[in-house]
């Protein structure tokens, strides 16, 4: 059965308390931070609840399940059964990375949770000024200092209360040919895979489509370099040391590997030098990005990561032996 935290009675943390606040006070008017809410008060549960416990924070990919799966656990059920202890879900659809990254700082704070799994996506490291103006006061408070946190230096960008426009959700263009924005590909591209899409999953079946998408996705936008440093403040952190786990999430090299030579060159090179950044800063992360074969990719046409049961069975029990190992 999956593992989760439950309130005992114990005074919440004064910091949580303050969290709480800060939350209502800037969040809660949103519905996209409503759902944050939710999981901050989720780690107020875990800060006032004794035991070794196990923080997983993340976007869609975490919770998604195909339709065509017998195992219905998700990401944090596998761990949780994985490791035999409890896991505090801290992820939610849509989740932005520069949030996903605060959450794990907030876990990093919190007393009684043991362990953090950091899963982040290549793709996540492009997206800059991801939040919108409440989200990013409401972190500054309640995770620190980050540079994602800065708002002197997001209002020197030109963004102010809304987030900036990730260039991966813009229209653009490939080989010639225009692409809608986000809203339009949903509609002109993704919402026909779904309807017909059988079981076992099959990728995205629209092959000039998915090359121009696997592209805008994992090759043209550049990683922003505050968020790859981000990250190792977050790991070098003393409250990090032996807590924190990394994961680079799976890309779908089974689908890229169908795609043309230079396309295949182009994304390994943009998932190594991720990989470089962090090795040279000898940062310890579990890599992940090629772990999952054929089969092990649900909504593939979408390139969002989402997993079949194989594929999430394959990264818990990646990430149970790293954090088994690890003690």
């Amino acid at each position: 059965m999956r593992r989760r935290a439950k309130l005992n009675g114990r005074a919440v943390a004064p910091l949580f308390i303050l969290i709480l606040v800060a939350a209502l006070t800037f969040l809660f008017p949103l519905p996209r931070e409503q759902r944050m809410l939710r999981v901050v008060a989720k780690a107020a549960v875990a800060a006032a609840t004794p035991g070794d416990k196990v923080a997983v924070v993340g976007n869609s990919v975490i919770g998604h399940v195909s339709k065509c799966d017998a195992d219905r656990r998700d990401i944090s059920a596998m761990i949780a059964d994985d490791l035999h202890r409890p896991v505090v879900d801290l992820s939610y659809g849509g989740q932005a990375f520069e949030e996903t990254v605060n959450l794990a700082g907030m876990a990093l704070r919190t007393p009684h949770i043991r362990r953090v799994i950091l899963p982040v996506p290549i793709a996540g490291f492009a997206d800059a000024d991801a939040m919108d103006l409440q989200s990013q006061a409401f972190f500054r408070l309640a995770a620190g200092p980050l540079a994602m946190n800065d708002i002197g230096a997001r209002f020197g960008r030109g963004i102010y209360l809304s987030p900036g426009i990730a260039e991966r959700v813009n229209s653009f263009t490939y080989k010639g040919k225009a692409y809608p924005d986000y809203n339009g590909v949903k509609t002109q591209y993704f919402e026909p895979e779904r309807r017909t899409m059988p079981c076992p999953e099959v990728g995205g079946r629209n092959p000039e489509f998915m090359e121009a998408y696997y592209w805008i996705n994992f090759v043209k936008p550049d990683p922003w370099p505050a968020h790859l440093a981000d990250v190792r403040r977050l790991a070098e952190l003393p409250s990090a040391k032996g807590r924190l786990t990394i994961v680079l999430m799976p890309m779908d090299f089974p689908g890229v590997r169908k795609m043309p030579a230079t396309l295949q060159a182009d994304v390994v090179r943009r998932r190594d030098g991720v990989l470089a950044y962090f090795r040279n800063a000898e940062v310890d992360v579990l890599d992940a990005t090629d772990l999952v074969g054929p089969g092990g990719f649900a909504d593939g046409y979408c390139v969002c990561g989402h997993l079949t049961e194989s594929g999430r069975s394959a990264v818990a029990k990646a990430v149970a032996a790293k954090v088994g190992g690890a003690g």
